[in-house]
C-alpha cells in the first residue's frame, strides 16, 4: 500500500490528504495509523473519498441537520445489482483472504475526549 508514504508526507507537509482507495483494509489502516496524528496536525486524513466515502459523508452531513457534532456515526450499504471491474474482483479475493471470509472489517473512531466539549 502506498497510502502511509503519502499521508505521512502530507502530516509533514501539513496539507490535506484525501483519496479515493476502495479498499476497506487500507481505510481502515489509514484511519488507525493517522486520525490521532492528523487531529494533533491540524489537518484532515480522509481516505475513501470515491462514491461510497463521499456518499456516506453527505448522508451523516443531511442526517445531522443542525448538529455540530456527533460521537460516532456508523454507515452501511448495501447494492442490488453491480458490476465489478476485473480489478475490483481481485481485490475482493486478496481483501477477502485478509479477512479470513469475514464480509465486512469494522473500526469504531472516538474523537479525544478534549474535543467532545
Amino acid at each position: 500500500m502506498t497510502a502511509g508514504a503519502v499521508v505521512e508526507a502530507a502530516l509533514r507537509a501539513g496539507i490535506p490528504y484525501v483519496d479515493v482507495a476502495a479498499e476497506i483494509e487500507a481505510n481502515v489502516d489509514t484511519f488507525a495509523h493517522f486520525a490521532e496524528r492528523a487531529l494533533a496536525a491540524g489537518t484532515v486524513v480522509v481516505p475513501a473519498m470515491a462514491f461510497y466515502g463521499g456518499l456516506g459523508d453527505l448522508l451523516v452531513t443531511t442526517a445531522m441537520g443542525n448538529w455540530t457534532s456527533a460521537d460516532e456515526v456508523h454507515v452501511a450499504y448495501g447494492l442490488s445489482s453491480w458490476y465489478p471491474t476485473d480489478g475490483t474482483l481481485a481485490s475482493g479475493v486478496v481483501s477477502a483472504q485478509r479477512r479470513g471470509g469475514a464480509l465486512s472489517a469494522h473500526l469504531t473512531l472516538h474523537a479525544p475526549a478534549d474535543t467532545r466539549g
